[in-house]
């Protein structure tokens, strides 16, 4: 029986996935296939191709560098988010991913980008994945806090606005059981997209009218992708990995301390239901 695994998105709030997966890392526990978005695609690279240590540099340590979000990447790029920053000097001088091992892996494995003039998603393998991180930066691409990426003439942002929780895609490429890391704890209430979120989609991606009715529908998208994992979950066929607290963070704020006992939490929580993950896995501990 096929086994996948699901990550959602969550801005910094991914230090949660990155500490779960830190945790499977550690028990070396694979999975048959994996997919990510937003910050989720950016954790996932990071699970197959690096190791404990660069998981939490980058989702603890970078995360929270003034550089990565807020005023300073405003100012020096132009957006809310320094992605010039994470690609040109993290991923390609500090922290650089292990493509080597990225792409020996013969495990199935995707991350989602959405083709704006298409109007769809497209999933991209991660032994396919481009060394100047063009596809992973426009995975990570929360829509109004970065601007949209061109590759070979097309424009991609985050699939997050199609595929919030990619369960859909786990089951559609033949998965039949599902371990899901979400990044909100069990009481989150989504709301409604906000009339300045809608005013700044219209001026920066006014040509994508697809993509903007997707970015202004994400709570509903959210609900019907959330109670699949709940409907999956009560059959048996889903384990949902969530924070077992509230943390002050934000898609965009976060301080070291925070993310730091973020990670420890998703590292911790899994920890805490080793034997139901192990069990559900069917596989024995070593």
């Amino acid at each position: 029986m096929k086994t996948g695994l699901v990550l959602e998105g969550g801005g910094l709030r991914g230090a949660y996935t990155a500490g779960a997966l830190a945790w499977f890392k550690k028990e070396g526990i694979s999975f048959d296939y994996s997919v990510g978005i937003s910050s989720g695609a950016q954790h996932l690279v990071n699970f197959i191709g690096g190791d404990l240590e660069y998981m939490e540099k980058l989702a603890v340590q970078v995360a929270a560098n003034e550089l990565h979000t807020g005023l300073k990447p405003l100012l020096k790029e132009g957006q809310l988010v320094g992605y010039n920053h994470l690609v040109d000097e993290v991923l390609t001088k500090q922290y650089p991913v292990n493509f080597e091992t990225l792409h020996a892996s013969n495990k199935q494995a995707e991350i989602g980008v959405y083709d704006l003039s298409a109007g769809k998603t497209i999933w991209v393998r991660v032994q396919d994945l481009d060394e100047n991180y063009q596809y992973l930066k426009a995975a990570s691409l929360i829509p109004i806090a970065g601007r949209k990426v061109k590759i070979d003439g097309k424009y991609f942002a985050d699939a997050g606005a199609e595929h919030m929780i990619p369960i859909k895609r786990s089951i559609e490429v033949g998965v039949e059981t599902h371990i899901v890391i979400t990044t909100k704890p069990q009481n989150y209430e989504r709301s409604e997209t906000g009339a300045m979120t809608n005013f700044m989609l219209a001026l920066l991606y006014y040509p994508y009218k697809k993509f903007r009715a997707l970015v202004k529908d994400r709570r509903n998208i959210y609900y019907e992708q959330k109670n699949l994992v709940n409907t999956l979950a009560k059959e048996g066929l889903a384990i949902e990995l969530y924070p077992s607290k509230s943390f002050d963070i934000g898609r965009f704020g976060g301080d070291r301390d925070q993310l730091k006992e973020l990670f420890d939490t998703g590292f911790n929580d899994c920890e805490a239901r080793r034997d139901e993950i192990y069990a559900f896995l069917n596989v024995k501990e070593d």
